[in-house]
């Protein structure tokens, strides 16, 4: 897994139409799936949503009965 400062930089660029959801799957080396869960988490921690888990790991997050 990237570390999430580059993960923020992928989803920036995903939301502002500069990389494809398969090059941001490709980027976290997830299935586009996996990519779109990933990226509503990071758009939830960005927007702070999530200010209870200021140690955020994507890893944490439970995806497709797989733990990332």
């Amino acid at each position: 897994m990237m570390p999430l400062h580059y993960q923020h930089l992928a989803i920036e660029a995903l939301d502002q139409g500069l990389i494809t959801e398969g090059r941001f799957a490709d980027f976290l080396c997830v299935d586009r799936l996996e990519a779109r869960r990933i990226a509503e988490a990071l758009r939830e921690y960005s927007s702070g949503m999530m200010e209870e888990a200021p140690d955020f790991d994507l890893r944490q997050i439970q995806t497709g009965g797989k733990q990332l």
